[in-house]
This record gives structure tokens, sequence and C-alpha cells, in this order.
């Protein structure tokens, strides 16, 4: 014997109103509008695509108790509960239609579900579930995520033992004139973590270029003049172009070399005038540490060195310690979280703008190297410039709000691909309504690279699990690149 629940009762004041509400706001088809005795109507409404599902009676209330059901039939719980398919599409058309919804959308361990109210203000839940095939994300015990669990105890080394009395020297000369331009220059991780000390510098009185080491030594090593300031950042100290750089009798020997590394005693460091050690301690594969520890004190160094205020930004560093060490902390539920948001990818680019493009670039390359996933990683507007073309139902894009200055126009960006029917998922501080949202720590606008990158390395976990792989474990390469 077979049964089923056909359909259950909803109360209504009256008929066409609400037939008007399920069928334009909420979309759901009139199934039967059939006259009865006395006024009454059988109505039914379903949700489309709704074979076999339960429907819902309309039922005009006729007595008092009914009246004051209205709007009220389970005493203020959630009443109902739609299931979706595609959460972000229907409550993005939700929201078109006027429905209001009581909360942000939030990510349960059953799915990603959100309240709203109807027209007399019944709760109901839309949820996406989870498919039943879902699989809770483990986290391997490796170096890779050992790393990335003791990155705030590395920053906090390095914060503590910033040598602004060692930098003053070069700060004075350099506030002074003494040095015709500035070349900021690295590889990989140490390049993409000089991006905001680069956008320190862009006021500065003499001009500061910013390029890659390979780029600086093949193509404009005529850059380095006997009265340049040359900035070069090298984790290991030990990378070919660098050393190739350094050695290259046909290129002039710059008025200072400042170096960062967590190397000191490398060939790099140890042809510095001035290193700044990085005190990452040991990393094994993919840069965490020894990134993120860059990206501070170049950060430091570009504010010291232009004349500004380092020591607020350095306390603002430490101040925002606590935040990196609970999301580190929970790392386990970070990506579980990331993997939900996300599911399956199918092609993905990741955007953003200004410091934020630190993260874009050391976002792509960890996806990569990390992951074994390629996600291309451009300036926001530059997707904007060609690349939106290949916005599709496939298509994730990672979206990371930035600073206050551009966030509206990167909350732009991501309204239109969803309208194009892509999947944005917005990186921030908050969530945003109606777009897929991953929550960042609450750090201080000139820190979000700070916080981008761990959401980006919780990423590249999500992506190793989704390919395969053991996430940071080299295959072909090692952690330092001896060969061009």
């Amino acid at each position: 014997m077979a049964q089923k629940i056909a359909s259950i009762t909803y109360l209504v004041r009256d008929y066409d109103e609400a037939i008007a509400f399920f069928t334009t706001k909420m979309t759901f088809q009139l199934i039967e509008d059939t006259p009865m005795e006395g006024g009454k109507r059988w109505v039914v409404v379903s949700p489309p695509a709704n074979k076999g599902g339960t429907n819902l009676l309309l039922a005009k209330a006729t007595t008092i108790d009914q009246i004051n059901a209205v709007g009220n039939q389970t005493g203020g719980r959630v009443a109902f509960f739609l299931h979706t398919t595609d959460f972000y599409a229907d409550h993005q058309a939700m929201l078109a239609n006027g429905i209001h919804f009581t909360e942000q959308p939030r990510h349960e361990v059953y799915g990603t579900v959100v309240v709203f109210t109807d027209l007399y203000g019944n709760k109901w839940d839309m949820v996406q579930p989870h498919p039943a095939s879902a699989q809770p994300v483990s986290i391997p015990a490796n170096s890779y995520i050992t790393d990335i669990l003791s990155q705030p105890a590395a920053l906090q080394a390095a914060l503590a033992a910033y040598p602004a009395a060692q930098l003053s020297e070069l700060a004075t000369r350099f506030q002074a004139g003494d040095f015709k331009k500035m070349v900021i220059t690295g590889m990989g991780s140490s390049h993409n973590a000089l991006y905001p000390a680069q956008l320190a510098l862009a006021s500065s009185p003499i001009p500061v270029q910013y390029i890659n080491t390979a780029e600086l030594l093949h193509y404009a090593s005529s850059a380095i003049e006997p009265n340049t300031l040359l900035w070069i950042n090298s984790q290991s100290g030990q990378s070919a172009e660098l050393v190739n750089l350094l050695q290259d009798p046909t290129i002039a020997r710059p008025a200072f070399q400042l170096t960062l590394s967590n190397q000191p005693a490398s060939p790099v460091a140890a042809r510095a005038d001035l290193c700044i050690p990085l005190h990452a301690g040991h990393e094994q594969t993919v840069s965490t540490k020894t990134y993120l520890n860059t990206l501070a004190l170049s950060m430091l160094a570009a504010t010291q060195l232009s004349g500004g205020a380092w020591q607020p930004l350095r306390d603002e560093m430490l101040a925002s310690l606590p935040l990196l060490t609970a999301f580190v902390g929970d790392f386990a539920q970070q990506v579980q979280q990331m993997a939900t948001l996300i599911g399956t990818l199918q092609r993905a680019v990741l955007v953003g703008r200004g410091p934020s493009m630190a993260s874009v670039m050391q976002g792509s390359l960890i996806s990569s190297e990390a992951g074994k996933f390629q996600i291309p990683g451009l300036n926001t507007a530059d997707f904007r410039h060609g690349p939106f073309e290949i916005v599709d139902q496939d298509l994730s894009v990672f979206i990371l709000a930035g600073t206050p200055k551009t966030e509206a126009v990167n909350l732009g960006l991501a309204r239109e691909v969803l309208q194009k029917q892509g999947k944005p998922v917005w990186l921030g501080t908050h969530p945003q309504q109606g777009i897929p949202s991953f929550v960042l720590p609450p750090v201080p606008a000139r820190l979000l690279p700070f916080a981008e990158i761990l959401a980006l390395q919780a990423l590249s976990v999500v992506l190793a699990r989704q390919t395969g792989f053991e996430p940071g474990i080299f295959r072909h390469i090692t952690k330092v690149t001896h060969t061009e």
C-alpha cells in the first residue's frame, strides 16, 4: 500500500490575492481553481517542476479561529520548507519580485538555507540540500596544512623583529632623493607579496618600477643603474633568475640593494646592503608563512621608506593576529564551508583590485601549485574588458571585495555575473545578499590581503580534494627553482 501527502491547507484572507502572490512573486503554478458551494473554491498551487510533490490548498479563513491563524499557522515557527536545486538563482529572482528575507543565506550541515516570509507573514525555509553523496572534507595532517596553521605565530615573530632602526638610514636617503629610481623585483610568491608595497610607493618622489625578475634579467636590465635602489624579495635567496641577475657582469651594480629573505646567508641575501629576515621558520612546500611574512614586512618597509607612519600599521597587524589565529584554528570548518559554497568547480577565475591583486596573483598560483586546478587571476577591470564573455552556468567567478574604494564596483560585477547565469563567489568581511559569500576575518581594510590569502588557502585544499591530490605536495617541482 502506497501513501503520500498530496496537499496541505494554507489559510488565506482572499483567494485572488493569495493566487496573485504565489503565481507572480513565487512563480508557483495554479493547478486548480474550481468553484464550490457557499462561495468556496478549491484552489491548488504548486512550485514549478513539483511532479509528485505536495501542493498547497488555499483555503479562505471564515471562522474567528481561522482568521486569527492566517499568517501564524505554526505559532511563529517556520511553517513551510521549499527545496530548490539552484539556491542563488531562486534567491535573486525572489528578491527581484519583492519577497522579504529575514536573514542572509547561511550554510548548514544539511544544505544552504534562508528564511523568508510570505504575504501573510508565515515563515518559510528555502533550502538547497547537500547531495546525498556529499562527504565531509577531511584535512590531511601534512606539511602544507601545518604551515598554514603556523602562519599567525610566524607573522608575530616577524613583526616583533622588524628592523626599523636599520631601515631608518635608508629611509632618510630615499626621502632625500639620493636615488634616481627604485626597482622592485622578485619571483612567484615573493613578487606577488610586493604588490601592496609598490602601490604604497606610487606617490614617491622618484619613479618606482615593479617588475618580474625574469623579465628584468632578460628584457629590462638597463633599468638597474648605478644610482638605482634595487629591492629584491626572495624567500629562498637562491632562485635561478635572481642569482643570475646579480651575477651578470653586464648589469650595473645598484647604489643600494635591499632584500627580504627567509635565508639571510643565501647568495641573494648575502649580496644585499641590507637584508630583512622573514623569520618564517622552516617551510617545506607551497609558500604560506613566507608569503604572509613577506607581505607584512614589505608593507611596513614601503611605509617607512616613504615617510609614512609605519608604527600604527604594525600595531594594526599585531591587533589582527587574534582574528587570523581564530580562522586557522577552525581551518577544517573553513575548508568545509568553502567546499559547501562552491560545490564542484568546472571552470573558475579569480578577480580583485588594488592591494587585493597580491591575493589574486598568489591565489591563482596556489590553486595550481597546491590544488592542481588552474584558476586564472585577473584584475576585475581586465576581466570586464573581454573575458566577461566566457561567463556561463559553468563558470565560478571568485571576487575579492577589496577596500571600500572599489568594493561597490566589484559588487556590481558580482551581480552582473549572477544575472548572466554565472556563479559569483564573494570574498569579503561581510556577506552580500543574494550572492554566495565566504566571510573573511574582519581585519582593517589595508590588511585585507592577510585575510584573503587564508580563504584562498582553504580553497586550494578543496581543489586538491576535487582533483584527487594531497594538498600542497609537489609532483614536478621543488621548493626552490634552480633552473630558468
